[in-house]
């Protein structure tokens, strides 16, 4: 029992002796550490937020820049479609109603045999035949998908 009151005794006097409380060094030490540490993580989600800022643009302007160049035609080429009239081509008949805003561009000539009442129906004066033989015909269609003009053939 003695040994234990000599241990209990020991460790008052150390405890009297000893700091109660944290160093405020330390504690001033930790406090500096953390707000540094925290610090540096701001800056860096700066420059990346930043830098993340500067790409979106560059990527916007670069879009930009390339629909602009893919669908800027030369002024001549682009004068040209736009001038363009189904009735100036060779043996073509404009079709009444093929009037469009939108130029031939693209356009594309199909081969069709077609009844002569049905050519007549569409507003197109053909020779007198038998309404019921085939002619056959080419149609302009443009870029659009509206038919512009039709050629008969001989």
């Amino acid at each position: 029992m003695k040994d234990k009151n000599n241990l209990a005794e020991q460790l008052e006097q150390l405890a009297k002796c000893s700091p109660q409380g944290p160093d405020t060094n330390v504690e001033h030490r930790l406090l500096g550490e953390f707000r540094e540490h925290h610090r540096r993580r701001r800056r860096k989600w700066t420059y990346i937020s930043r830098l993340a800022a500067v790409l979106v643009a560059a990527f916007a302007l670069l879009f930009l820049l390339m629909r602009n160049t893919r669908h800027a035609a030369p002024s001549s080429a682009r004068n040209a479609v736009q001038q363009l009239d189904p009735a100036t081509l060779p043996g073509f008949v404009a079709l009444p109603y093929g009037e469009s805003g939108v130029p031939l561009g693209e356009s594309v000539v199909m081969r069709v045999e077609m009844r002569a009442s049905d050519l007549s129906a569409l507003g197109v004066s053909v020779p007198a035949v038998n309404a019921r033989q085939q002619i056959g015909a080419d149609v302009l269609i443009g870029q659009d998908g509206v038919a512009r003009a039709v050629r008969f053939h001989q």
